[in-house]
């Protein structure tokens, strides 16, 4: 078997991890080591007119890819990325004037056609060419079938024709399906760009080359974007055993030692739990990261809101369509959930004069916790701790809005505590957690004709549910303590929390969400006739207590 060309793409698609934050002595360096491991191309970065970040890579002069090649005249052909769309013709220089030996052009399936023609175009200009339909994974059968069409169509015109596995979606049986089809219909050179995700680049290629693929993509310690690509140097080391004149391991791993490492302690890539979701259901990332990023849903919350995303909507990430899921998700549950009340919470409603407190995760609870015990013991209340079975103050039960928690915490409830299930709690837990005293509560029931305010069926923040949960249990004031908000760079919770948020955007967006659920649960109290007021210090100030403890 005769072995495909490689080409290293470490500096283009390993920027998406570091924003291109290469030195120009890390780009001189991987190009001499590929050169002398013989690799037969790298790829340093985009041909792109007007981009401002990430330079010189996203917009590659003359003049740096002359620096970039140097004095070795026999190294490595050098290769730039055209994204389709995002620069004309006319952007592109003659061969004669811009020394780049291959410009590749990425296309997505919406455009394969208009995009092959203009990677045509460009070899007029004198260019090797290679066209890279993205998204592999989401062509069907006949549309492969198309490709092979337009790959006949341009076959003397286009130097490479790759498929992309944009996603990592791809198991070996369907790569080798699919390049056995291409290769029976067309004599082309077949490139073949595998990422990662289900950990199956390798694999993946080796079936490409027993069906006749001509090149492939990798990089060094598989740098790129969400999951990484191939490696270059497990592909090297596997060429070496192939062909150990040819190709030569050692360079690069000389290189990656004295360079590579110190870009994995600052960044990061690989697998992942989102980047293997994306891969199983060939979706943009951003969509399981999200989902992963709130610490609001269990794995299999997410496996079922992906499995409805449409196949229209996987490739491009959209906003809207991920709101669109967590409702769709949250209705789901409300328009099931049972509402349960136990005998013994509706005698400790009556006992403390339908008066309750909720024990948020706050750090506020730690600092304040003596001032709270003094709070309870003066005010006569119930004491119900949220998503926690374990706080620091005597409690009488505790809320569990999210199933995450009730699977994190299972073995530290008490079988004697009260127990307040929201609807995402599925309804054998108090069975299967030998539970005694249990009662399940719907947010979406309390509301006026059934009808949600929220920007979701049910409030996202499970102290905001809890407050209606309580509601609807008999209580009429509910007062609130550790509800402090999220701030970085400090602890947030009163114990070690997993699953705090940390992402700055996280943060905000959190903070946002609580402000507008807490201003909705304001105008229900007025409709309904009950209150709440949070009792220690807070970011969300407009909902405090008149004499807070602070």
């Amino acid at each position: 078997m005769k072995l495909p060309k490689l080409l290293d793409c470490t500096l283009r698609d390993g920027g998406y991890i570091n924003n291109w934050d290469f030195s120009r002595n890390f780009g001189d360096a991987l190009y001499r080591a590929v050169s002398a491991a013989g690799v037969d191309y790298i790829e340093v970065g985009f041909l792109e007119p007007g981009a401002t970040s990430g330079l010189p890579w996203t917009n590659l002069s003359a003049e740096d890819l002359r620096s970039i090649r140097g004095d070795l005249e026999d190294g490595a052909a050098i290769a730039v990325m055209i994204n389709y769309g995002s620069v004309t013709l006319d952007d592109v220089p003659d061969a004669k004037d811009y020394p780049a030996d291959l410009i590749r052009v990425a296309a997505p399936k919406s455009a394969a056609e208009e995009a092959t023609a203009f990677a045509a175009a460009i070899t007029a200009k004198g260019y090797q060419t290679t066209i890279n339909y993205m998204g592999i994974s989401n062509y069907t059968n006949q549309e492969i079938l198309g490709l092979v069409d337009l790959m006949n169509r341009f076959k003397d015109e286009v130097n490479y024709f790759y498929v992309a596995d944009s996603f990592g979606s791809l198991m070996p049986k369907r790569t080798r399906e699919i390049f056995t089809t291409l290769r029976f219909g067309t004599d082309a050179a077949l490139g073949f760009h595998p990422h990662n995700n289900l950990q199956l680049a390798f694999a993946n290629c080796l079936e490409a080359m027993e069906a006749g693929v001509d090149i492939i993509d990798g990089s060094v310690f598989g740098m790129g974007r969400g999951a990484g690509n191939l490696f270059t140097d497990a592909m090297l080391a596997y060429y070496e055993q192939c062909d150990p004149e040819r190709y030569h391991l050692v360079p690069v791993l000389q290189f990656a030692d004295l360079y590579m490492e110190a870009q994995k302690e600052s960044y990061s890539w690989g697998y992942s739990l989102p980047q293997l979701l994306s891969g199983v259901f060939h979706c943009h990332p951003n969509y399981p990261t999200n989902l992963l990023r709130e610490k609001a849903y269990t794995a299999d919350d997410i496996y079922g809101m992906l499995r409805q995303l449409p196949e229209s909507q996987k490739s491009r990430y959209s906003i809207e369509q991920l709101e669109k899921m967590k409702e769709g998700h949250f209705l789901n549950l409300a328009d099931a959930a049972a509402v349960e009340t136990s005998a013994s919470i509706q005698d400790l409603c009556a006992s403390h004069k339908q008066r309750a407190l909720l024990v948020c995760g706050g750090s506020s609870v730690g600092a304040y916790k003596d001032k709270i015990a003094e709070f309870i013991k003066t005010s006569n209340v119930s004491v119900f701790a949220v998503n926690n079975p374990q706080p620091p103050l005597p409690a009488d039960g505790v809320f569990f809005g999210n199933r995450r928690r009730v699977l994190q915490y299972s073995d530290q409830i008490c079988a004697e505590s009260e127990v307040i299930f929201g609807p995402e709690i599925h309804a054998g837990a108090e069975v299967n957690f030998a539970l005694k005293k249990v009662s399940r509560v719907n947010a979406l029931k309390v509301m006026p004709e059934g009808r949600s305010p929220y920007p979701m069926a049910l409030p996202s923040n499970s102290a905001i549910e809890a407050i209606l949960g309580l509601v609807q249990l008999g209580y009429k004031e509910v007062f609130i303590c550790g509800l402090d908000g999220y701030t970085g760079g400090q602890p947030s919770h009163y114990y070690a929390e997993q699953d705090a948020v940390s992402v700055p955007e996280e943060i905000a967006k959190q903070n946002e969400l609580i402000t507008d659920e807490l201003q909705v649960t304001q105008s229900l109290a007025k409709q309904l006739g009950f209150s709440f007021s949070i009792i220690t210090p807070t970011l969300f100030k407009d909902y405090s207590a008149e004499t807070p403890l602070g």
